[in-house]
């Protein structure tokens, strides 16, 4: 099952999201071993412009995946190179989030991420093509057995023309095979969504504000 994501609901730091506020749109270029998918899994067909089409949580159709060159039981940040996506704004753009759409099968999408979902993206944004002049090495969490799609904030609202987006972690529990503290996986990565929005997430204190002013509006109303 995928998910359009519509505006759902707010945590520290993320936003579970639908629309998405203003997605800015880039052309995605794989310089990382996201060229090896797996076929039957690798965005339905769509390409890796999937990865910004708004579809999040369903790991046929709408999500990238790579290979498991380590084998099975294996982490794969460990095994392989890491995963890298060089994003083209075609221009100057102000970038405030991320917008994270986990990987999943069908079968796991009753609140339990799939170990194979990215759970860690490093970001460098630029004026140049690779470059970080603008931002270095903006660590984004995501909450694996969180929301299928959830909007991370930058730290800020920056310009740049280019991104480069690394993932450095997924959801690998030693040993892999299921036989340990956690499910089996993590010998692939994979993730439904990965683009970035001018959205500024807000903080958990203007979220509290936010709630207080909505009810004071609904008393007034009655």
């Amino acid at each position: 099952m995928q998910t359009r994501i519509l505006l759902a609901g707010l945590a520290a730091g993320t936003l579970a999201v639908g629309a998405q506020g203003a997605q800015v749109t880039a052309t995605i270029t794989d310089v990382g071993n996201l060229a090896q998918t797996n076929s039957g899994q690798a965005a339905g067909g769509a390409g890796i412009a999937a990865l910004q089409d708004g579809l999040v949580g369903d790991g046929v159709g709408g999500s990238y995946i790579t290979e498991a060159p380590g084998g099975f039981p294996s982490d794969y940040i460990v095994a392989a190179d890491p995963v890298v996506l060089s994003y083209d704004f075609g221009g100057s753009v102000s970038v405030s989030s991320f917008l994270a759409g986990l990987y999943s099968y069908e079968a796991q999408l009753a609140g339990t991420g799939h170990t194979n979902s990215a759970t860690q993206f490093s970001i460098d944004l630029g004026t140049t093509a690779g470059g970080s002049d603008v931002a270095a090495g903006i660590v984004l969490n995501v909450d694996i057995n969180g929301s299928a799609g959830q909007l991370l904030d930058l730290g800020g609202t920056f310009s740049a023309a280019f991104a480069t987006v690394t993932v450095t972690d997924n959801g690998f529990i030693a040993p892999g095979d299921g036989s340990g503290a956690g499910p089996a996986g993590g010998d692939r990565v994979g993730f439904s969504e990965a683009a970035f929005n001018d959205t500024v997430v807000p903080e958990p204190g203007s979220l509290a504000l936010l709630g207080l002013g909505g009810l004071a509006l609904l008393r007034r109303r009655r």
